[in-house]
């Protein structure tokens, strides 16, 4: 039997989680997908993506992934191994809860958006795919885009186990080493909103023993 690490624990009904920063020396989108899959799975667990970032990055680590997409993707999967991994599926984004409900308890982790997370129907539809100790990564590019994210996952039973803040270091250094130049409050918000991030995460919890 091949033994896998355990995951975070959740912390069933903990509202008041503090953040973590994960910081590094690329874009944001790009590392993300990466330091998640690190954290949020076992070699070859499943992941389903519905924000187009961590099909390439899921292949790479070992871990097989579906990709839902809503037009003809851009990455295309060219090797036996890419195609034994890893699915592209066209699907409409009003059509996602239907789509990711039909991987009952499989999946090690769900990667989606703020939007995703807003559709009718996702938050029955993404736990039942989770399987025990899966978890949920909901990522926010605004800070009014979590508004009800939270206790929708509460709702089905998800605990709320980090908010992760994400910093890319690359347009952090940017931002600082001109921030004698940057004098309005304005061009300072820029600076800070393209540098990171906010991802929530929500664990489908252990049943008791």
């Amino acid at each position: 039997m091949t033994n896998t690490p355990d995951l975070p624990a959740p912390l069933a009904g903990n509202l008041d989680v503090p953040p973590s920063v994960w910081a590094g020396s690329h874009r944001v989108e790009e590392q993300l997908p990466e330091g998640l899959i690190a954290v949020y799975t076992r070699p070859q667990g499943l992941i389903l993506d519905t924000t187009g970032t961590a099909l390439l990055p899921a292949i790479t680590a070992g871990r097989r992934c579906i990709a839902f997409v809503p037009t003809d993707p851009t990455t295309l999967l060219d090797t036996t191994e890419q195609r034994a991994l890893g699915q592209i599926r066209l699907v409409d984004p009003d059509d996602l809860p239907t789509a990711v409900s039909a991987y009952t308890d499989e999946a090690d982790l769900v990667i989606a958006t703020s939007d995703a997370a807003h559709s009718p129907g996702w938050w029955p539809a993404v736990r039942g795919a989770l399987r025990t100790g899966g978890h949920l990564a909901v990522m926010c590019a605004t800070p009014d885009s979590h508004a009800g994210i939270v206790t929708g996952a509460a709702a089905v039973g998800l605990a709320f186990t980090q908010h992760l803040v994400t910093v890319s270091g690359a347009v952090l250094d940017e931002a600082v080493t001109t921030e004698a130049n940057l004098n309005d409050r304005k061009r300072r918000r820029r600076a800070h909103t393209r540098s990171h991030r906010d991802v929530y995460v929500f664990a489908n919890p252990r049943r008791p023993v």
